[in-house]
């Protein structure tokens, strides 16, 4: 959807997703995976049992905040990477062929 004419804020938000997608698309291109599976909130008492599940939709909005976030993180950890400046952080191997056919399968279930 292309903004008004003149509409400041939502010709900005149509930009930051134009951005958000080639950031997505850029990530595939390097070997990211799609893990975009459903997500549930569980609601709890105040014992700390579930009493409630609620599916939660990840919209444009959630995926425009995700790119930017982990553009953000990518941003600091290669300044730090230049600055050697000790830090915490985690590698992931990569992933076993097998689980990500296994992990294909299920999704294709939800």
């Amino acid at each position: 959807m292309t903004p008004a004419p003149g509409d400041q804020l939502g010709e900005r938000l149509h930009l930051a997703w134009e951005l958000a997608a080639l950031l997505r698309q850029k990530r595939f291109e390097h070997g990211a995976l799609d893990l975009d599976f459903p997500e549930v909130k569980v609601w709890i008492d105040k014992e700390g049992h579930p009493v409630k599940l609620e599916r939660v939709e990840n919209d444009k909005s959630h995926q425009l905040i995700e790119e930017f976030m982990l553009a953000a993180n990518e941003a600091v950890a290669r300044e730090l990477k230049k600055r050697a400046i000790p830090t915490v952080y985690r590698i992931h191997e990569n992933p076993d062929p097998e689980k990500i056919g296994r992990v294909s399968r299920i999704r294709a279930c939800l």
